[in-house]
């Protein structure tokens, strides 16, 4: 049976991160401007701003991704296998496909290349892990976009 939506955008998580990003002193360290009004998890007028202006498109994330990494900046992917939002089919397979300049030993199912494995938590598999050279992708087992009731 179809459990009922609860809560904004239907996670009752995102009441809780909506009063967490509005506190001052979160503002404060993420350098908030206080004039500028609470936190809202949706937008319709900063998602048309988008749209309109084609950045989805016209800067790729798997560039920021690439120069991340390729700067040493350590990089953690995640995806729940019941995220219909961001699936972790699609996910994997433009992490597998990335270039950088650790994808030779990432990358594809090419000998060399590290494998998947099963990820543990006390002694239970939650998911799949692939990691090398600052780069981790990970699939959650039955969560969420939001991870919800992940643990």
């Amino acid at each position: 049976m179809l459990q009922p939506c609860e809560g904004p955008l239907c996670y009752t998580e995102t009441t809780q991160i909506q009063a967490y990003l509005d506190l001052p002193s979160t503002r404060a360290l993420l350098g908030v401007d206080p004039s500028i009004g609470n936190f809202s998890s949706c937008s319709s007028t900063v998602g048309y701003a988008f749209q309109s202006h084609l950045d989805k498109w016209a800067h790729p994330t798997q560039h920021y991704v690439s120069n991340l990494l390729d700067r040493g900046i350590r990089v953690l992917i995640y995806a729940g296998t019941y995220d219909w939002q961001c699936n972790w089919v699609a996910n994997r397979l433009w992490v597998e496909k990335l270039q950088w300049a650790g994808q030779t030993g990432f990358g594809g199912s090419h000998s060399g290349n590290q494998s998947w494995r099963g990820w543990e938590v006390d002694g239970k598999t939650v998911g799949e892990v692939k990691e090398r050279d600052g780069l981790t992708f990970a699939t959650i087992l039955g969560a969420g976009h939001m991870m919800s009731g992940l643990f």
